[in-house]
């Protein structure tokens, strides 16, 4: 006797890639836009020797990033309340001065 197949986990399986095949790849320049950051910011952001790397796409030499990735990883670069940024060990301000 056959055992049924557990098609609902396959089914959710295919659902979230069809959705992510529906979602546009947005450039760098549109993702420094959504980020409010600097273009090359987030160039930085995806070398292979940075920390907290943003999750992208290589098509060839162009960089590309599915909106959905990039908003969860923004979710787990806040702890407490506070931004990853804001926990950073420099010793300077925005405004150039130490504060220690």
């Amino acid at each position: 006797m056959q055992r049924p197949h557990n098609t609902s986990a396959l089914n959710t399986s295919q659902e979230s890639g069809a959705n992510r095949r529906q979602e546009r790849l947005l450039t760098v320049v549109e993702i420094a836009d959504l980020l409010q950051v600097p273009v090359s910011w987030v160039y930085e952001r995806t070398r292979p020797h940075a920390a907290n790397r943003l999750p992208h796409l290589k098509i060839g030499k162009y960089l590309r990033f599915v909106e959905s990735a990039v908003v969860d990883w923004i979710e787990t670069q806040q702890v407490a309340g506070r931004s990853v940024a804001s926990r950073t060990s420099s010793p300077y301000t925005l405004n150039g001065r130490r504060t220690v």
